[in-house]
């Protein structure tokens, strides 16, 4: 049972179910209160793929060219606030909404460690995937999340500039991933003391996408079924304890993306039927 690492599996879980945990809550506010117009899939589809491509083409020329850290922590606070402002505008008015977020960006370059960092990007990730779930339909989320985690798969295992890109961005002071500590004594650790291309580093990193976009189809799925936007958090988990045993198996990096996405697809769909 210990070669199965159920502890890291339990710690996994937790952290990554509270992103679509806030999502959910949050969005169900958002719902009550505003009249969400969703794009249309013909036209949001190819253009969010095109702003992820050039996002994708925009960071491997800044890695490329630009070695110092501050346009990365610049980055990662921009992250920081939006996410954080998303989730605290529902609660509080923008004011305190925005006010919250720029703290959180203070907390989190003061405190330093794993767990300010868990605490900052599990609310951040929940906004970012709360707001493009309201706008975007089921069936787009759904394309998205298929054609994604296609990607996934070349960028990690075929080229591996998906590998590459994120330690180059975490090692300059953007690490965009959920940090899990093999022991909880490091959770205290200074995030910058992580060696990112270190075989054993005593932490697993976990991708904000691989959180963020289960979340956006259970934010969307809410706004009709209730039941299918759990089914999706559900599946979503039983994708997340696959991961976990490929990595075991594998012990290298790996596109989290498609068991998440098969996970959460699946989910939604018995959702839907029950």
């Amino acid at each position: 049972m210990k070669d199965l690492r159920l502890g890291l599996l339990f710690k996994e879980l937790l952290l990554f179910s509270l992103v679509p945990v806030i999502g959910l809550s949050i969005a169900s506010i958002y719902y009550s209160l505003v009249d969400v117009e969703k794009m249309s899939v013909g036209s949001s589809v190819p253009l969010i793929l095109v702003y992820f491509a050039a996002a994708i083409v925009l960071v491997l020329v800044i890695i490329k060219f630009i070695k110092i850290k501050f346009p990365y922590q610049v980055l990662m606070s921009l992250v920081i606030f939006t996410g954080s402002f998303i989730v605290f505008d529902a609660l509080v008015t923008s004011l305190y909404a925005a006010i919250i977020a720029a703290l959180l960006i203070a907390l989190y370059w003061l405190a330093k460690n794993i767990m300010v960092h868990n605490l900052v990007i599990i609310i951040a990730v929940s906004g970012v995937a709360i707001y493009l779930g309201l706008v975007l339909p089921v069936a787009a989320v759904l394309i998205l999340f298929g054609v994604l985690a296609v990607y996934d798969v070349i960028a990690v295992l075929k080229t591996g500039h998906m590998v590459e890109m994120f330690k180059s961005m975490a090692e300059r002071g953007a690490v965009l991933a959920l940090m899990i500590p093999e022991k909880l004594s490091y959770a205290k650790k200074k995030v910058s003391k992580v060696n990112v291309r270190a075989a054993k580093r005593g932490v697993v990193f976990l991708g904000t996408g691989d959180a963020a976009f289960p979340t956006m189809l259970a934010v969307a799925a809410l706004h009709s079924d209730l039941y299918s936007a759990i089914g999706v958090t559900v599946g979503a988990l039983v994708g997340l304890v696959g991961v976990h045993f490929l990595l075991l198996k594998f012990k290298r990096a790996l596109p989290a993306l498609p068991p998440i996405a098969v996970g959460s697809s699946l989910g939604y769909l018995v959702g839907a039927l029950i």
